[in-house]
């Protein structure tokens, strides 16, 4: 089957669930502040999680790092 970037919460949406919550519950074991990546259906879908939980972890496009100013 061929997936269609973005559809994949759509398509398999308990699957995305739980995923996502495992990601998220990872990250927060670990003590982040931060998660980035480069798939930005995935940031918003870990930013939702983590916003729904009231989580002060920051999600971030792996963009927004690089070109920030130190």
């Amino acid at each position: 089957m061929l997936w269609v970037r973005g559809t994949f919460c759509v398509t398999e949406e308990a699957v995305s669930a739980k995923m996502g919550k495992d990601r998220v519950a990872d990250h927060l074991r670990h003590g982040v502040h931060y998660i980035t990546g480069v798939d930005v259906s995935c940031l918003m879908h870990l930013e939702g999680i983590l916003k729904r939980a009231n989580s002060n972890v920051q999600v971030k496009h792996i963009a927004e790092i690089l070109t920030a100013t130190v």
